[in-house]
């Protein structure tokens, strides 16, 4: 937080990514050091211009909702027709930021991600709103299980998924799986990946390796290690399956260590003012309960400047991966002499170029200036569904049978309480539902372990409906 002995203040901070980027740029040759600052500004632009046009867009109730994940999200739909997803509260909201921000600076393209506080139910909730993929598949169908169709992936689309770990990797995000990548459906080869659900798992900084086989603790007790991971994609490299482009791969991380760090730490001031609680897509009491294997001890004063080192180890780092990953497969291949850095940066210049073009035309659909945002109405309750939270995920699930039964009654009693208080009737009725799910609980109580299992969908229980008939938009 600023000023805190803890931590260092926002001049401090940027103070220290300076520090540690003094000579970052030697070794690469005279008179092709890459156009950094160019970059910069273009970057800046487009996030300027992404900000700006955000503003102008209202949104109203998509006619198609979702229920996955243990996020409450509403699908909304803007003025120009497209669709965003609204994820409420603020998990994860300072990491999925921070990757969005640095996946545009590295020209690796995530759905467009903005914070946002909406009336719903005439409450103000505050969350992110990213575009929404309609018609998408997921890569887990195409990954592992008994019924795998291995389609063939396009150029593209392996350099996207090389990027991924290469930018997971000096961003600590590393809660991955399958279902976090999507495509159009239908398309043969698989082209345009789109990653969704980025997210930044700080304490894990120093107990990470930039490996084919690493994955999150906190997801592989829960999830086939088939599909977490990159290993997946290492393995079909392995087999001569797929040739994934180690020599662009490798120039890229040439690029992005030379990159100034004082601008590439600025993406992850917010999550470190915040004290980092909104970083990764849980909290430490839950990520502690879950997955006993963690111990939430990262070093907060000293995770960017070993962010920050990682970036400068890039190269090295990438080599290294690449050459067992090589030796597996028994076929050597030279990826070194690859594009020059500065090669690298006027690409990556020239995609946000197009990029500022598509939002200049956009802007040309839209009013310079918007009446207010309208109440969104829904059968949902962002209070109830975050008592839920409480009493479903392991802080409010107490070993002995007798607490958990308490602590179901309890929030009986906190859920009734927000209904009485409650003026929107979707917002009533949405509790009403919310009592529903935990008196079946109570009724029937589970054991410890099968309560947490049975909560990793929390939406599953409590799911976003339709408006009731008859209540306005």
């Amino acid at each position: 937080m600023p000023g805190s002995p803890r931590m260092p203040s926002r001049r401090g901070f940027v103070g220290l990514a300076a520090a540690l980027g003094a000579g970052a740029l030697i070794g690469l040759r005279l008179g092709r050091r890459p156009d950094y600052e160019r970059l910069i500004r273009l970057w800046r632009q487009r996030l300027e211009l992404e900000e700006e046009l955000f503003r102008r867009l209202r949104f109203t109730l998509a006619p198609t909702q979702l229920r996955k994940g243990m996020t409450l999200k509403l699908v909304l739909r803007d003025q120009l027709g497209d669709d965003w997803l609204f994820k409420m509260g603020d998990t994860a909201v300072d990491g999925a930021e921070a990757v969005y921000r640095i996946g545009c600076l590295f020209g690796w393209e995530t759905p467009e991600l903005q914070r946002a506080t909406l009336p719903i139910n005439g409450l103000m909730v505050s969350g992110t709103l990213q575009r929404f993929i309609h018609d998408a598949e997921e890569l887990t169908e195409h990954v592992y299980g008994p019924k795998t169709e291995r389609r063939r992936f396009s150029e593209s689309a392996l350099e996207y998924l090389l990027t991924a770990q290469l930018l997971g990797w000096i961003t600590a995000n590393h809660h991955v799986h399958t279902r976090q990548f999507i495509f159009s459906r239908g398309s043969d080869p698989i082209d345009r990946i789109h990653r969704i659900d980025n997210t930044v798992e700080w304490f894990l900084v120093d107990r990470d390796t930039l490996a084919a086989g690493y994955v999150t603790p906190f997801l592989s007790h829960r999830k086939p290690r088939s599909a977490l991971g990159y290993d997946w994609m290492w393995r079909r490299f392995r087999e001569s399956l797929i040739d994934l482009p180690l020599t662009d791969a490798y120039a890229y991380a040439r690029f992005i260590a030379g990159f100034p760090d004082e601008v590439f730490a600025e993406s992850f001031l917010s999550g470190i003012e915040n004290d980092f609680r909104f970083l990764p897509n849980a909290n430490e009491l839950i990520v502690s309960q879950l997955s006993r294997m963690i111990a939430i001890e990262g070093n907060k004063e000293r995770f960017l400047e070993r962010l920050v080192a990682r970036k400068h180890r890039l190269p090295e780092d990438t080599a290294a991966l690449f050459d067992r990953q090589i030796a597996h497969r028994g076929r050597w291949r030279d990826y070194r002499d690859g594009p020059s850095p500065r090669a690298v940066g006027e690409g990556l210049c020239a995609h946000l170029e197009a990029r500022i073009a598509k939002l200049e035309l956009r802007s040309v659909e839209l009013p310079p200036q918007s009446s207010s945002q309208e109440a969104i109405r829904a059968l949902t309750s962002f209070a109830a569904y975050s008592l839920l939270l409480r009493a479903f995920t392991p802080g409010g699930l107490r070993y002995d049978r007798e607490s958990r039964i308490q602590n179901f009654r309890n929030t009986i009693e906190e859920l009734r309480a927000l209904g009485a208080e409650a003026e929107d009737a979707n917002e009533r009725a949405a509790i009403d539902i919310a009592i529903d799910a935990v008196r079946v609980e109570l009724a029937t109580p589970r054991e410890h372990d099968e309560q947490v299992r049975y909560v990793a969908h929390l939406n599953e229980l409590f799911p976003v409906l339709p408006v009731l008939s008859g209540s306005s938009q």
